[in-house]
């Protein structure tokens, strides 16, 4: 029996529309993909680990600070000086006063307690707001310990970074008008006459504080 024009019909409506359901799947199997896709970048984007602000620095070797053996402090590595951190001597009629201390540069500040650098602990916020009634910000020279040598007699220690114990120093800098907060890490060792200066620390992002020893 042979077709008929009703038959061809049928057969030509089956197949547009089959045509058409396979169309419509790929279009929305694509729309799939790609939404996958996106989520996919999203959460790839979202385990990134975010940058650092923290610029952070360990001395190779710990560093000697004692009579005429000073440590220039670039903070920021900008191939200017920032601090000094030196032993300055004056004698008295009985024997020396060796006074270690850091001497800020420019607009660089330390943080004081009276004339005095505060000894800040692991975990000190260091930042805008870290001024007290007791510490301030100073671009002035601060004293960490003294030591005084007098003839026949043992050495005298005075002054809060005395005992051989490490603390950090709480320093900032001025890029571009703008403060940007450190620390830096120092070792005050009594047996050796010197404070060793260990590694140290800023944040880039300008104003924002930073905690002592934090490293990233």
């Amino acid at each position: 029996m042979k077709p008929t024009a009703l038959n061809h019909k049928k057969d030509d409506a089956t197949s547009k529309m089959g045509f058409a359901f396979s169309a419509r799947m790929k279009w929305m199997i694509a729309i799939v993909i790609s939404i996958s896709a996106f989520f996919s970048c999203q959460q790839d984007d979202d385990l990134k680990p975010i940058p650092s602000s923290i610029n952070h620095k360990v001395l190779e070797e710990p560093f000697p600070v004692m009579n005429l053996n000073a440590y220039l402090l670039d903070l920021n590595e900008d191939g200017i000086q920032d601090f000094s951190i030196n032993v300055m001597s004056v004698g008295f009629d009985r024997g020396v006063r060796n006074y270690f201390q850091i001497q800020s540069n420019r607009d660089a500040r330390v943080m004081l307690s009276e004339e005095e650098i505060t000894p800040l602990s692991s975990g000190t916020a260091i930042g805008p707001e870290t001024a007290s009634e007791v510490s301030k910000w100073s671009i002035f020279t601060g004293a960490l310990m003294v030591r005084i040598v007098t003839e026949n007699q043992p050495d005298q220690w005075s002054g809060p970074w005395a005992p051989d114990k490490d603390f950090y120093a709480g320093v900032s800098i001025r890029v571009d008008g703008e403060y940007h907060y450190g620390w830096v890490k120092l070792l005050a060792d009594r047996e050796s006459h010197a404070v060793f200066v260990q590694e140290y620390a800023f944040n880039a992002k300008p104003n924002q504080a930073i905690k002592a020893g934090q490293r990233q």
